[in-house]
């Protein structure tokens, strides 16, 4: 029995010291790989390049309009407006056409074509419909008419879809009816999925534009740079984290092709998604210690807990009485970090009855006075993040990565001093409000 227990005993140790050998090669090939002259080469040609030519820069971005809606609306039935300024007549409103033909059976397409024999299309933005709200985008063609509802980011409100196709079915006039629901990803409405005949996302008003620029004179220079700044915005907006506007450098990717490398360089791609994501949660946590010392300081902490634990998608301050999203208080914290995200009150998730106020509106009020934007049904007051919050591109990373290995966390604290500075502000008004004190119930 001994004799076999040394057998498998030294068949163990061969086996470890067979794997440790293997890391051992593999790290060294890993290790190789990176310290490629090529790949370093790569790397400092495209900071060369991107100074040279600002390929970074965009207008939307350093106007903060992202994730601003009621722009993005403005801005597309701007250039779906054949009598707008940009002058190209029906070119951007026939594109449209045409991709919503392509994502239809052929009856719709037939439709949706003939109506394009034009008489005197009206594109408006902001429009009424009645008592049943206001439409994000409303085309009038000749026997046609399409109605666009717009969600960069937020859900859609109580039964909103609903109430938009009501409107559309009393139009007389038009014979076809079309309403689109447009979303960053091309979701369905939450409710009402049966009333919207086209679900779009923002990279399909990037495929969009796309069609459009055929068809524009290449002389008309500052539409084109526009429409192009445009259309990155969009996919960023579509694929969050994984759309960068990068030219590859070919020397790079040839050697990253070659049979051993290609192995070595997937592996490391593996590793590289655990460590952004480990990356991502120690600068949560760094925020959440910041707001923790702050609750304290201000004895707070009885009643108010930071956490990195999301409900509804949100970290940051919430009350000790939460357990689940279906019992969550108010929280005041940030949802989607790094992913065009925003900062705010949240109320817990209550649908509000037409025609009634919640208990929260002269707190709405306030913060909108601070250039706060809200109310919604689950947001009290909320603001975009920095731009330095809203992506997690390679820079991002690597500043982030600099943050989390800091004394001082000077990034952890510029976002935790948000968070506090909102929360300090309105926390004595909202646990005063009735509908903190039934904790979630219908005030």
């Amino acid at each position: 029995m001994d004799i076999q227990q040394n057998q498998v005993s030294t068949l163990l140790d061969a086996v470890r010291e067979v794997m440790e050998s293997s890391k051992r090669e593999s790290c060294e090939k890993v290790r190789k790989l990176l310290s490629s002259k090529i790949i370093r080469d790569g790397i400092a040609e495209r900071k060369v390049r991107q100074r040279l030519t600002a390929e970074r820069f965009n207008v939307f971005d350093a106007l903060w309009l992202e994730r601003r809606e009621i722009y993005h609306s403005r801005f597309i039935a701007y250039l779906l407006d054949p009598g707008s300024s940009h002058d190209q007549g029906t070119v951007f409103l026939d594109s449209f056409l045409t991709l919503l033909g392509s994502k239809c059976n052929a009856l719709q397409a037939a439709g949706l074509h003939n109506s394009i024999k034009y008489h005197a299309p009206r594109v408006i933005p902001e429009s009424g419909a009645d008592e049943h709200g206001r439409i994000d985008i409303v085309i009038y063609l000749r026997d046609a008419i399409i109605a666009i509802e717009n969600k960069v980011g937020a859900e859609e409100g109580d039964n909103q879809i609903p109430r938009y196709r009501n409107w559309l079915d009393k139009q007389i006039r038009e014979q076809h009816k079309y309403l689109v629901f447009l979303t960053h990803d091309g979701r369905f409405p939450v409710g009402g999925k049966d009333k919207v005949n086209f679900c779009l996302s923002y990279a399909d008003i990037a495929e969009w534009l796309g069609l459009a620029i055929d068809h524009i004179p290449k002389t008309a220079t500052p539409l084109l740079e526009t429409i192009n700044q445009y259309r990155q915005l969009c996919l960023r907006i579509a694929h969050p984290e994984g759309h960068e506007m990068t030219q590859f450098n070919q020397d790079t990717l040839k050697l990253l092709q070659q049979p051993n490398n290609l192995e070595i360089a997937l592996e490391i791609s593996t590793h590289l998604e655990h460590l952004k994501a480990e990356i991502k949660n120690n600068f949560k946590n760094n925020v959440v210690k910041i707001l923790e010392n702050k609750l304290n300081e201000k004895n707070l902490s009885d009643h108010w807990i930071a956490s990195t634990k999301e409900l509804r998608n949100v970290f940051g301050i919430r009350t000790h009485r939460d357990t689940s999203d279906a019992t969550m208080n108010y929280q005041c914290g940030v949802q989607k970090l790094f992913v065009g995200g925003w900062f705010g009150w949240q109320r817990p998730f209550i649908r509000i009855p037409k025609g009634t106020l919640f208990d929260t509106k002269n707190i709405t009020a306030d913060m909108k006075s601070n250039r706060y934007r809200g109310a919604e049904d689950w947001w009290v007051g909320w603001k975009p993040l920095n731009h330095e919050f809203n992506n997690f591109n390679t820079d991002t990373i690597l500043a982030i990565n600099d943050d989390n290995s800091s004394q001082h966390h000077p990034l952890a604290k510029q976002l935790a001093e948000e968070i506090w500075n909102l929360f300090i502000i309105y926390h004595a008004e909202i646990e005063a409000l009735e509908s903190f004190k039934s904790m979630g119930r219908t005030p």
